[in-house]
């Protein structure tokens, strides 16, 4: 299987929940799965290869992309040629248009549950985008029993989507 995986909060957003998820994401499935080929989705300058045989099943092209939270829903992610994309920060960069599955992993809904706690453009963008982004995903992943309770009740996000009980 060819899956593609959006890095980007993996590097710009390293020592958050998110940015830690990603980061061990991908450090695992470079360790551990032989099976399967990957493309990692990383900002430019950060482990890039020219050649995708020189990580054996492991490419990063660079994404020339440096403020994420407001350029990742407009530059989205290229999803054709792939079997799978995954993106492991709440949907932010998903392809917008795709026949390839999509497969989101959803951290928290805090703009929506303490929205005192964001600012107003984070907020705005992800009250907007978010139900966009889960009808859009095959599959949603949710970090805890919380966040899945939150997707169910908030956004109304059928049980059926996420395939593992956190």
């Amino acid at each position: 299987m060819k899956i593609g995986i959006d890095g980007r909060a993996a590097v710009w957003y390293r020592g958050t929940g998110m940015g830690t998820y990603g980061y061990e994401l991908m450090w695992h499935l470079y360790h551990l799965d032989k099976k399967n080929r990957y493309r990692f989705f990383l900002p430019q300058g950060i482990w890039t290869k020219t050649d995708p045989a020189e990580e054996g099943n492991f490419h990063s092209p660079a994404l020339g992309i440096s403020d994420f939270w407001e350029r990742a829903h407009r530059q989205p992610l290229p999803a054709d040629g792939f079997d799978l994309v995954h993106n492991p920060h709440n949907g932010f960069g998903l392809p917008k248009e795709s026949q390839v599955p999509l497969v989101i992993t959803v951290h928290d809904l805090i703009p929506y549950v303490l929205p005192e706690m964001c600012g107003k453009p984070y907020r705005d963008i992800f009250c907007r985008e978010m139900p966009r982004f889960l009808e859009r995903a095959a599959h949603v992943i949710a970090v805890s029993r919380h966040t899945k309770k939150d997707l169910m009740e908030i956004l109304a996000v059928p049980e059926e989507k996420d395939q593992r009980d956190p």
